[in-house]
């Protein structure tokens, strides 16, 4: 494993892979510029007050928990989404269909056919079909023929 964390920066880069966060809490000395972590277990920790770099074969305590911490915020972002948000997903979808075809209910156009309604009331009543929001089956929109005047 590769790691550096750089205090000044709030930025901790694991494997060439980095996430920004607050370190203020994580008790890095003051005068750490950056710990560069090495694939051979082995690093180094660099100041910023003229201090000569030291060598390292072991993790400090704070870095340890920023690693923590990183290896946290890399979790919950590869976490499968939550009920509530699939869910939230859903109503999007539905909000956008119904948007899709508002104009079949606009006062200019007072024809709507019985299967538009029932396709717009499908949509409307989808959050109580079965499956709901996980594995359920949308309506079919149905097609709209439209008639030229000559």
């Amino acid at each position: 494993m590769r790691l550096t964390i750089i205090p000044e920066d709030n930025v901790v880069v694991k494997d060439q892979s980095g996430r920004g966060f607050d370190l203020a809490s994580y008790s890095i000395p003051s005068n750490v510029h950056a710990l560069q972590w090495y694939d051979n277990n082995t690093g180094e920790i660099e100041y910023n007050d003229g201090t000569p770099e030291d060598s390292i074969t072991e993790l400090p305590s704070w870095a340890t928990s920023c690693l923590s911490r990183y290896e946290g915020i890399i979790a919950e972002e590869n976490a499968p989404p939550t009920l509530e948000q699939i869910e939230q997903g859903e109503l999007m979808t539905r909000a956008a269909l119904l948007l899709e075809t508002d104009h079949w209910a606009n006062a200019d156009t007072p024809d709507m056919t019985q299967e538009e309604m029932d396709y717009r009331q499908a949509l409307r009543d989808i959050t109580s079909a079965e499956g709901w929001p996980t594995d359920h089956v949308w309506p079919t929109k149905p097609s709209r023929s439209v008639a030229l005047l000559v």
